[in-house]
């Protein structure tokens, strides 16, 4: 609702303030304000609103006026330039105006829609024409209805006197809030014992607190009775019973045979009753019993006597209460627990044992609690599954394309050969014939406890002994896949073997036709790049080799 008004006088300002009386956040998004004049029937200007009100909180709005006012706001209606004379309005809509504007959803307005009237207010008359005006903390009437004659509606009439506001001169608004729409009548205080209960806006209330009543009013705000309810509490005494087992005592109406809290009332003729708590102990004269658990070796004193061996004991006891019981203590005693625990890891996997992390063969002991209290001696044995996968293979002196694969171990359970042309083999040394080109050959070995290994070899079958490969790129970076430069030909020859880099340094070279550079110079590795090759002897080869790691 709209709590107050300012018409600016110089320039084209108004200020309007809006209040959220409601429990709960406004989205300003869902209302449009609306600027009218002259008593025409129409909106001089509409614009939808945005942001939010929190409850019991307020908005301050401005139109885009000229001149100076030098005060702050929280919502600049940039469309609206026009400022208001005394004969001028606003209103604020639920949605947006209707077509016909009689019909719109209105909340709240100032001065009465459709109508040439500057309004008299609170005596003032055209108090709308550069005048602040504040709503009065009683006036909770929004005005909604546009007939002129209506309790919610601004008068058709300049000489009608709208009471309910307060006009004053022109000043800046603030965020505070004056508007207080709820006028306490009176506080009234109740008392009643605990137990009781009073009857308060049509509520049964049995707690004591703060509780409030509505009065409506047609025309003003609602008046509220604040009841300041207390309760008495009753009188409390506490005492302690006990009795044998099937012994009674009577208690909250009945014989009692069972330990427990029993209330009874002690009721008074005047002020509250006393509310007697007591504390019924049933002693028992049945028998109880313990369990002692003891290591070998240790000993335990029962009454007196000492204890090596298991044993029963029953004593018969007399209570300070004269209720006789029996307990009966029985010793057992235990021996000291030895487990083993073995475990077989893969390479790589670990296993945690006594709060440490196991990743290589170990062979130790620990010792833990058990559930008797003895220790218990745990031996642990921890293998690690390893399993050379790599291999060697050769091609025939007689036919070039028929090629010998032998594992480097023989430990394994299972061999699966893959010769890279969709072929494969179990055996664990078998030979294939490949027609010539370059083949992926991998080799995969499942081990003990279902382990697997793999190694990768590229695999160049030559057609003739007048064939040489000289591969163009490798990737020494110890995965066991290309990782030398290496020459692949039918029958040895003499050669010799140059590498320079590219600023035609000589960084290795050879005389052996099986030679193999792992991509070091001087025990150094050398850098990512591109290296030149002169080969001489039975073949002449010079070109480029690519380094990768």
């Amino acid at each position: 609702m709209i709590t107050e008004f300012v018409d600016w006088d110089p320039g084209s300002g108004f200020i309007v303030k809006v209040y959220n009386p409601t429990s709960q956040t406004i989205d300003l998004s869902n209302y449009y304000f609306h600027y009218f004049t002259n008593g025409n029937a129409f909106f001089q200007s509409s614009v939808q609103l945005s942001g939010t009100i929190a409850s019991n909180q307020t908005v301050i709005i401005a139109n885009n006026h000229t001149g100076t006012m030098g005060c702050n706001y929280d919502i600049v209606l940039t469309s609206i330039t026009a400022g208001t004379n005394e004969n001028d309005g606003i209103a604020i809509t639920l949605g947006p105006a209707a077509t016909n504007i009689q019909n719109s959803t209105f909340v709240d307005m100032i001065n009465c829609f459709g109508t040439d009237v500057a309004p008299k207010i609170n005596g003032t008359t055209r108090a709308l024409l550069h005048k602040k005006i504040v709503r009065d903390s009683d006036n909770c009437i929004r005005y909604t209805s546009i007939d002129g004659t209506s309790f919610n509606s601004w008068p058709s009439s300049n000489s009608v006197n709208v009471q309910g506001w307060t006009v004053g001169p022109v000043m800046c608004l603030n965020a505070s809030n004056t508007f207080n729409p709820f006028n306490v009548q009176n506080t009234v205080n109740l008392s009643f014992c605990q137990g009781g209960s009073v009857l308060i806006n049509g509520k049964v209330i049995t707690a004591a607190g703060i509780y409030r009543d509505t009065l409506p009013s047609f025309n003003k705000c609602d008046s509220i009775v604040v009841y300041n309810v207390t309760v008495d509490n009753l009188k409390q005494k506490s005492a302690n019973a006990n009795i044998c087992d099937g012994d009674s005592i009577f208690l909250e109406g009945m014989y009692r045979k069972v330990s427990g809290s029993y209330k009874d009332t002690i009721e008074v003729t005047n002020g509250c009753d006393t509310l007697l708590t007591t504390q019924l102990n049933v002693l028992p004269i049945a028998r109880t019993s313990e369990t002692i658990n003891k290591c070998d070796g240790q000993s335990v004193v029962v009454n007196g006597q000492t204890y090596s061996a298991d044993a029963v004991i029953i004593d018969t006891l007399q209570t300070s209460h004269g209720c006789d019981s029996i307990h009966v203590s029985t010793i057992k005693f235990s021996s000291s627990i030895v487990i083993n625990e073995n475990y077989t890891l893969c390479e790589g996997e670990s296993v945690i044992v006594n709060g440490n992390n196991y990743t290589s063969d170990a062979d130790f002991k620990y010792v833990k609690s058990s559930a008797t209290g003895c220790d218990t001696t745990v031996n642990v044995m921890v293998h690690v599954v390893r399993i050379d996968a790599t291999f060697k293979w050769q091609s025939s002196i007689g036919d070039f394309r028929m090629v010998s694969f032998q594992a480097n171990d023989l430990s394994g359970v299972n061999y699966l050969w893959d010769f890279g042309d969709s072929t494969s083999s179990t055996d664990i040394n078998p030979t294939h014939t490949f027609l010539p080109g370059r083949y992926t050959v991998t080799l995969k070995l499942i081990g003990e406890n279902g382990c697997e290994f793999e190694s990768t070899q590229l695999v160049e079958v030559l057609e003739t002994t007048n064939d040489l490969f000289v591969p163009n790129v490798f990737t020494p970076n110890g995965d066991y896949v290309n990782d030398y430069f290496e020459l692949t030909f039918a029958a040895p020859f003499e050669l010799h073997v140059s590498i320079f880099n590219r600023w035609g340094q000589l960084i290795y070279e050879s005389n052996d036709c099986y030679f193999k550079w792992n991509g070091e110079y001087k025990g150094e590795a050398v850098q990512t790049g591109t290296y030149v090759y002169i080969i001489s002897g039975k073949f002449n080869r010079k070109g480029t080799l690519t380094l990768l790691r």
